[in-house]
């Protein structure tokens, strides 16, 4: 397989830790080695979160009256503790695109919660709106773990996310994700991990494969780009814009872990495998993030504004932590092997580098003839 960056060509090879190596990412390597390769200077993260400020930082606390407020409409559980959640500096320069309501009803049931806006004209931060050089990248309004309450690796957690997606929301040529995770190094973001996206009009969750090859980010930072596993789901299985959606995800972040996934009642995603990788954490965000919104523009896409609302968004150490009774519905539909219910599409791809000005191109295979069978995805593996 050949990747290529602006006048250069190099193969890849896969080692058996998962990581792709070429020339260029151990030159890349020999200036920016992995804090997880290197001793991380943070011994206890509750402890060393007060070392953290300035650039290294990444997000604003909450105001005790914001705090109030998300904790009235929105967090339960575990993030309704002093410190947990915060807003992600890359958002929006526009405070005022949230909005929180007593009550919003779909034909099933009513919820109270946040409406978060984004329009295409607030743009964006730089290192979102201007990524890799490119005018119109990216951007987002998102709620995120503190660092130091992001699961450690080795945790097990439940997670419950309430999503009302208006029937008009669309994303077509660009990527428009609700919900998803971070893997971190030591206190840095090194990959995005399991998300759920709406992007050429399919909604779509994902989970990564352990392989991966280190790039310079838009910052300077060495990311890391892992294989992806994307899950289509089916539309005539649930509704999913017009109706409030019920996430409740278990995830066990370890190498011997697992991921679980149920929307309004019904298991649609299990996996039990690699979960963590080398990453030390993993964090959760909420929000709305859009990105390669330049690709669609130049395409003659009309990046329109949406309003996407939340409700009931919270952490546990158990299911009974973020549910309140029932659980034993959700329990049962577990049986040791993994599971895709409701999918109409399954595609593992490894990403390339991208040249500049060029969209992100991709080395992808169909395992369309997984869906159906018993224990469709054993592993997530490039071969």
């Amino acid at each position: 397989m050949l990747i290529f960056i602006p006048k250069i060509a190099f193969s890849l090879t896969i080692g058996s830790d998962g990581k792709i190596s070429s020339e260029i990412s151990e030159k890349v390597s020999e200036n920016n080695s992995n804090l997880n390769d290197n001793e991380c200077w943070v011994k206890d993260i509750k402890k060393d979160i007060k070392k953290i400020s300035g650039e290294k930082k990444h997000w604003t606390d909450l105001s005790k009256k914001q705090k109030d407020n998300f904790n009235k409409y929105v967090f339960k559980a575990e993030y309704d503790k002093e410190g947990a959640m915060v807003f992600n500096t890359n958002n929006v320069s526009n405070k005022n695109r949230y909005e929180f309501f007593d009550e919003f009803k779909d034909n099933f049931i009513s919820e109270k919660g946040i409406k978060i806006n984004l329009s295409y004209k607030d743009k964006g931060a730089e290192g979102d709106w201007n990524r890799f050089g490119l005018e119109g990248h990216a951007q987002r309004w998102q709620i995120m773990e503190r660092i130091d309450f992001a699961a450690n690796r080795g945790e097990e957690k439940w997670y419950r996310i309430f999503l009302y997606i208006p029937e008009e929301t669309d994303a077509f040529l660009h990527q428009l994700s609700f919900f998803d995770f971070k893997y971190i190094e030591c206190i840095g973001e090194k990959t995005p991990g399991p998300f759920f996206n709406l992007r050429s009009r399919e909604f779509v969750s994902g989970l990564l494969s352990p392989d991966y090859f280190e790039y310079p980010h838009h910052n300077n930072d060495i990311q890391n780009a892992h294989g992806e596993l994307s899950i289509t789901y089916n539309w005539d299985f649930t509704k999913l814009k017009g109706t409030w959606l019920a996430f409740l995800m278990n995830v066990k972040w370890a190498e011997d872990g697992h991921f679980h996934l149920w929307i309004n009642g019904s298991l649609r995603k299990s996996y039990y495998g690699n979960t963590i990788f080398h990453y030390d954490r993993v964090r959760f965000k909420f929000g709305p993030y859009r990105n390669y919104m330049d690709d669609a523009t130049n395409k003659g896409e009309e990046i329109t504004d949406i309003s996407v609302r939340y409700a009931t968004v919270g952490r546990g150490d158990s299911c009974d932590d973020v549910w309140s009774g029932g659980c034993e519905h959700f329990i049962s539909q577990l049986n040791g092997f993994s599971q895709l219910n409701g999918v109409e599409k399954l595609v593992l791809c490894q990403a390339e580098m991208r040249k500049d000005g060029e969209p992100t191109r991709s080395v992808c295979k169909n395992l369309q003839d997984k869906i159906g069978s018993h224990d469709p995805i054993p592993s997530i593996k490039i071969d």
